[in-house]
């Protein structure tokens, strides 16, 4: 939460409400799309999509994208705030996808190695 609040004290709040609406606005449509395929019944389609090793390793990440994917939307808009929206939208999930893949394999794979040595020495079979 103090993370937030340092962004919005450095970062000005005027055109980012705007730049956060318009990634909701695909997200939603991504979704909307993806519901669309999943009630016609096509299963097997969205189930490829599923196991593919880009979703799988999105989902690796997936954390650290949602917890640095603001940061890289405000920094990107800060230093640079492009006029065309798809370079925007493009170059903000690459630097996120960055932040997150540099989060991911140095510091949560740690702690999840060490969660993972922690509770299974402890867990005992009856």
């Amino acid at each position: 939460m103090s993370i937030l609040f340092i962004v919005f004290l450095i970062f000005p709040l005027d055109s980012t409400f705007m730049w956060v609406s318009k990634h909701t606005l695909i997200g939603l449509i991504l979704f909307t799309i993806i519901g669309a395929l999943l009630f016609e019944n096509r299963l097997k389609f969205i189930n490829w999509i599923l196991e593919s090793r880009l979703i799988q390793y999105y989902g690796k990440i997936s954390y650290g994208f949602y917890v640095w994917h603001f940061f890289s939307i405000k920094l990107l808009h800060y230093i640079h705030p492009f006029d065309n929206f798809l370079i925007d939208f493009i170059l903000t999930f690459l630097f996120s996808t960055l932040l997150a893949h540099v989060s991911f394999y140095y510091f949560e794979s740690y702690f999840i190695k060490l969660k993972d040595k922690k509770y299974t020495k402890s867990i005992k079979a009856p």
